[in-house]
């Protein structure tokens, strides 16, 4: 089922704010041609880039005036990759024409295997998933289809998402036939669309976008928003304030995730019970958390 106009209008502002608070990430899949990457969700400020394409030039299309890129393929990750001027792209199947340095794709090439078959998928960089998506961060999946060859294999897929945070990643372009990856959105609580995510964003007047609004990697752990806009504090300024003060940010609600109704419930109990009787009470509440900090 398709989405309505005003439903469409709302998630395209929904997005917006997203990227004024979050580090957003952007998967692409194999089933994502360039006329489905407008122009419009290319200048889109991402901090993180992941795609199973394999061809060469996929990654200048993110390059503008404004930004570059740096893409990963065969090389380890040694920093935490977000970084909205320069933006990471990670190759999880490498590149096209691409060998590595042991020898083992000349050994293949040798025995008669196409470059197609010699390709493997990179589960290091999957392996990122659960840590650049913890707090408030979003992942977009566009051109995802599990039935897809040469796409990440759906229970790699489903892996790679298991500690992920429910509802950090939203699906786009879903086809209606694709059960298995439908069964893991409703699992996570991802949501997902048969629509276009190029069209869903084309529905409300194009946003200009402040990069310098979403904190540095170095200062990410103590997020905290104003009006709406994520910003940032260094530790040292927390640790001076310890002892009569305490700062709502992202590491501290998600300190603690309560499982199932009973441990959120009883962790709202004991919130309530060791609050003052006498004093103010405090909490925040976040939309995608089904408790109250």
């Amino acid at each position: 089922m398709h989405i309505s106009r005003e439903e469409a209008l709302r998630l395209a502002r929904k997005i917006e704010n997203q990227f004024n608070s979050n580090h957003m990430i952007l998967f692409v899949g194999q089933n994502t041609s360039d006329n489905l990457l407008s122009d419009y969700v290319l200048r889109l400020p991402w901090s993180c880039v992941f795609t199973t394409r394999r061809d060469p030039d996929f990654s200048s299309l993110f390059i503008s005036d404004q930004r570059t890129v740096k893409e990963y393929s065969l090389d380890n990750v040694t920093t935490t990759p977000l970084d909205r001027n320069c933006i990471p792209i990670l190759r999880l199947y490498g590149v096209e024409g691409q060998t590595n340095e042991s020898g083992e794709d000349d050994f293949l090439a040798q025995l008669g295997f196409s470059s197609s078959e010699n390709i493997e998928l990179n589960k290091k960089y999957i392996g990122l998933w659960p840590k650049l998506l913890e707090y408030m961060n979003q992942m977009f999946v566009i051109g995802y289809n599990s039935s897809i060859s040469g796409d990440i294999p759906i229970n790699d897929f489903a892996r790679g998402l298991y500690h992920v945070p429910d509802e950090n990643v939203t699906f786009f372009d879903v086809s209606e036939d694709d059960t298995m990856l439908i069964s893991v959105a409703k699992k996570k609580h991802f949501p997902y669309y048969q629509d276009n995510f190029s069209e869903i964003l084309s529905i409300a007047p194009e946003y200009s976008y402040d990069i310098s609004s979403v904190p540095i990697d170095s200062t990410v752990s103590n997020v905290y928003y104003i009006n709406g806009k994520a910003t940032a504090i260094d530790d040292l300024d927390l640790v001076q304030t310890k002892h009569f003060a305490t700062l709502l940010t992202d590491k501290e609600v998600y300190s603690i995730r309560p499982q199932g109704r009973y441990q959120q419930a009883t962790y709202f109990l004991n919130f309530l019970n060791l609050s003052s009787s006498e004093g103010p009470q405090w909490y925040g509440y976040l939309s995608n958390t089904k408790y109250y900090f």
